[in-house]
Parts: C-alpha cells; structure tokens; sequence
C-alpha cells in the first residue's frame, strides 16, 4: 500500500481458491495487515457462506481464483453478482494466457496475476474496500503508452 494511506482495519475479506496453500498464505498475510479473511476452498462453499450471512455482516470485497474445479471463478461472480450485486470481486490467477482471464480484463473487471507480491495485492485490495479504482500489475489486457492510453 501507499505510505502514508490509512487502510480499513478490520475489513471482512472472502478469499475464494482450490489451492489451500493459497488460501492460507493469502489468509495471512491479509489477516497481519488488520483484515479479517475467511478462506473458502470452492464456489458453492463460497455462496453458502455468503447465504448464512446477514446484510451487515457482508465482506467487503472477494479475492477469488478464477480457474478452479467444479465452478469457475467466471461462474462464482456471476452467482455473486446476482445475489450480492454490490460485494466488489478480485480475481486472481496464474493462467494469464487462458481466454477466460483476456475476458475478464476485457470486461473491465480486477484482474492480479499469480504469482503477486503482497504489495500488489494489499494495494488492490485497499484499493477496492476504500471504493476507488485499482489498476494492480497484470491487470491490463494491453501495455499502455506513456500518454496513459492503451495501445
């Protein structure tokens, strides 16, 4: 994160991802930076989790993987989306190269590649819980020029 920029202490954060050393490694170090995650190991684990919660105790956000088995993180969005309209979605992934991720950086949604640093994934996720919009490395589907434009 940015010196200087408070972060939300305390913030509920849904990480969603089959790869439990994930899981656990990204529980950590969001828990060490004041936020309180809980770690689901798939989509339909995620949307029970979500379905036993009442409004007010809602994550701010999830960091969800988006190739996993069973449900796809495409999928879990989508489900999200339709039952939680307004909880903000950062997916993550290795598969940089896989169609399904070009479509979600497409579609202007957050996108970290895998492997990231704790940096980068810190400032998307204050990013995304203070409201304002993040740009996190391997987000963009294009370089940009050094006017800011994409190429």
């Amino acid at each position: 994160m940015t010196e200087g920029e408070p972060i939300v202490r305390g913030t509920h954060i849904l990480v969603v991802d089959d790869d439990q050393g994930v899981r656990v490694g990204v529980s950590r170090l969001l828990r060490a930076s004041g936020f309180h995650p809980f770690a689901a190991a798939s989509g339909p684990e995620a949307l029970a989790y979500l379905a036993g919660l009442a409004a007010h105790e809602l994550p701010a956000m999830i960091i969800m993987d988006l190739m996993m088995p069973g449900m796809t993180g495409l999928e879990l969005a989508d489900e999200v989306a339709r039952g939680w309209p307004d909880l903000p979605v950062l997916f993550v992934s290795a598969h940089t190269d896989h169609p399904m991720r070009r479509s979600v950086v497409e579609s202007g949604r957050r996108f970290l590649a895998k492997p990231f640093a704790a940096d980068a994934l810190l400032d998307a996720v204050a990013g995304i819980v203070q409201g304002r919009e993040v740009d996190p490395p391997g987000a963009r589907a294009s370089p940009r020029r050094p006017d800011g434009t994409d190429q």
